[in-house]
């Protein structure tokens, strides 16, 4: 198991280098590319491209079909997690893909649900599916409690069902935010 954990350390050490980064960003916003078009978009040398690509295929955020790379569903989670946290920009074709931004928060709470619940699955053998769901309509609440505390401290402010920022939340960096 020690081995096995270093191993996946040493992959998410490499996912995160520039170079894989531009890689991924490159084919989220290309759709579908070919190895050139990757590289004209990335400006990347010849083997920190191909390492990119060949640990993107390796961990499944990549696919690769009749010469062209697109991303996997996981990859597209993982490009919108970046894009959130402001490591990439947001796709100009995922923009227009979704209708909303909370559409597309919800769609990503889904999928990283559906990642912890087959590594779950994998390591314990089994899963109960309606314990999940109970606990996660419980945890709905968790939501309302942390907006309610933002609004006491003046880092939002509602309008209806509408959460608002004030220039204080603006203001902040996102660090900050994740550490209240």
């Amino acid at each position: 198991m020690v081995g096995e954990d270093n191993k996946i350390s040493t992959k998410v050490t490499k996912l995160f280098k520039e170079g894989t980064i531009k890689v991924l960003d490159a084919i989220g916003r290309g759709g579908k590319l070919r190895w050139k078009e990757i590289q004209d978009m990335t400006k990347l040398p010849v083997a920190t491209l191909n390492r990119s690509l060949s640990l993107l295929k390796e961990m499944h955020f990549i696919t690769k079909e009749e010469e062209q790379y697109r991303l996997t569903w996981v990859g597209d989670l993982l490009l919108d997690i970046l894009a959130t946290f402001g490591i990439v920009e947001s796709s100009p074709s995922k923009e227009a893909e979704d209708s909303s931004t909370e559409k597309s928060i919800a769609r990503d709470m889904v999928l990283s649900s559906l990642i912890m619940l087959f590594a779950t699955l994998k390591n314990r053998g089994s899963f109960d599916l309606r314990e999940f769901e109970i606990a996660m309509e419980e945890q709905k609440g968790t939501i309302h409690k942390v907006i309610e505390n933002f609004e006491e401290g003046g880092l939002v402010s509602r309008e209806g069902d509408k959460i608002i920022a004030t220039d204080l939340l603006k203001n902040m960096d996102l660090i900050d935010i994740i550490s209240l």
